[in-house]
């Protein structure tokens, strides 16, 4: 019976030895050493933004040794050190830049500090790189950028890059306009942001043949069937950016804008001279297709 109490109170002494062990927030050294705050992500361009971190000692262990610190970051959620990081220099606030990022692209940013043996990470931050700085002559979304919106056109939006794309090449076949003798009511358009009504209207009013706007409408290049016929100044803005865009003959091409029964406007690529009476709409001429971005 003796040997059974002794064996009792010792069971109890090892299991209060055992729960004094166990760290707690007030004895295990390795807890919060080290904090560190992802700092907020500011210069943000199509291809860089500026972050950093802020390092906290809360138990007051200034000495902890300090491997690195910098940011990381990734595609997903939580990145850590093994993804894209930096290693900074600096005291406890440090800066970081990120560099070589793509373009339009969301990305997962968090500070971290290497000390001991221990990685420490900041809160993670979410952010968006800008639009690419495009310009006329840019290969984009199925041809080459032929002009970018500029406020007053139609389709420009404050803050956000549109404009007109042209197919990479003209049709390797001229077309008549079509419609010879018909005057159809709704293909006048002029302006910028015409042209594509202007085709719709051609192609419901001059039925199932052979005619550029057609040819532009069932066009689907590059993974884009959404190509129309330029309307006047649309193909005037091609024109004036042709070199950059590439690819056209010094020759006339047919715009979308109807004149009347007989003509249509086209423009002549020699020169930007833009011709109403002289285009009849049976005339074979060249064209280059475009679509809106």
């Amino acid at each position: 019976m003796k040997k059974a109490t002794l064996l009792f109170f010792v069971f109890l002494i090892f299991l209060a030895c055992k729960k004094e062990e166990e760290p707690t927030p007030e004895n295990d050294t390795q807890q919060d050493l080290i904090i560190v705050n992802t700092t907020a992500v500011t210069q943000i361009t199509a291809e860089s933004a500026n972050t950093g971190g802020e390092i906290t000692y809360p138990g007051g262990y200034e000495e902890v040794d300090i491997h690195s610190k910098g940011v990381c970051w990734s595609l997903s959620d939580n990145p850590d050190t093994t993804d894209f990081k930096t290693n900074d220099a600096g005291g406890t606030i440090y800066y970081s830049v990120l560099n070589d990022l793509d373009p339009s692209t969301s990305y997962y940013v968090r500070a971290y500090v290497a000390y001991d043996t221990e990685i420490a990470y900041g809160e993670v931050i979410s952010f968006t790189t800008e639009a690419p700085a495009l310009s006329a002559g840019d290969d984009y979304k199925g041809g080459i950028i032929a002009y970018i919106f500029q406020p007053g056109d139609d389709g420009y939006v404050e803050n956000e890059t549109h404009g007109i794309i042209a197919a990479e090449n003209d049709f390797n076949t001229n077309f008549p306009w079509g419609c010879e003798g018909t005057e159809l009511s709704n293909a006048n358009g002029e302006a910028i942001g015409t042209g594509m009504q202007n085709t719709l209207d051609i192609v419901a009013g001059c039925g199932d043949t052979s005619f550029a706007a057609k040819a532009c409408a069932d066009l689907n290049e590059n993974g884009y069937s959404d190509w129309y016929l330029p309307s006047e100044l649309e193909l005037a803005q091609v024109y004036q950016n042709k070199n950059a865009i590439g690819g056209f003959s010094n020759t006339f091409y047919w715009t979308s804008t109807q004149a009347n029964a007989t003509n249509a406007v086209n423009i002549d690529f020699t020169n930007g001279y833009q011709y109403t009476v002289p285009g009849s709409k049976s005339d074979l001429k060249k064209v280059r297709a475009v679509r809106n971005f």
